[in-house]
């Protein structure tokens, strides 16, 4: 275990964190990555946080819905950031949904678009998106939803694989993989985004 999960789990142990403060524990001892490889290797050490603190989920890979997408299979994808971030980039075909946005509330309002489909939530790394999709996935599946799911590694895992995003009317975020800007929450979550690659030879 590296020294910034060492640190995460004795925060954890110590203290009964909520998630918004286990969040904030996280950005003041994160380290800046200096390469691509570097921001893959905290993102994923992040993935794995998200995946233990939501483990009802299925944290489902990109490669596996850039598939689902590709194929035409039935799946509807919500976007859990705020509007600033979606603005400046986005899935193809994502629906924005507010962060604290009421689960059952949600639910109801997108029962017939979700109805028979893969739900996917993404945000910037999982946090948000699965915090929502956990409170909502119970409602969304008695309502007919296939199945519902977290995006591993967020918008920032995607970008960072260099898959397709759509370009927002926002100013330009933050340079990456992907050939189009992605928001970065802040400078400190920014740091998991890969740099194109070219840039860093």
């Amino acid at each position: 275990m590296g020294p910034l999960m060492t640190e995460i789990a004795r925060r954890h142990r110590c203290s009964h964190f909520s998630a918004a403060i286990w969040v904030a524990a996280l950005i003041t001892i994160m380290p800046a990555p200096s390469a691509w490889a570097d921001a893959q290797a905290d993102l994923a050490a992040v993935e794995a946080k998200v995946a233990s603190e939501f483990p009802m989920l299925t944290h489902m890979a990109p490669d596996a819905l850039a598939a689902m997408v590709s194929e035409g299979k039935p799946v509807v994808i919500f976007d859990v950031r705020e509007e600033a971030e979606y603005a400046v980039s986005h899935l193809s075909g994502a629906q924005r949904v507010a962060p604290n946005s009421d689960p059952a509330a949600f639910a109801a309002s997108v029962a017939e678009t979700a109805n028979g489909k893969t739900v996917v939530f993404y945000c910037s790394v999982g946090m948000r998106s699965s915090r929502l999709a956990s409170k909502a996935a119970p409602l969304l599946m008695s309502q007919g939803a296939a199945s519902v799911n977290n995006l591993r590694g967020g918008i920032f895992r995607w970008s960072n694989e260099g898959r397709p995003l759509e370009k927002g009317a926002a100013a330009p975020g933050k340079a990456s993989n992907s050939g189009v800007p992605v928001h970065p929450y802040n400078a400190s979550w920014g740091r998991l985004i890969a740099e194109p690659q070219s840039a860093a030879h």
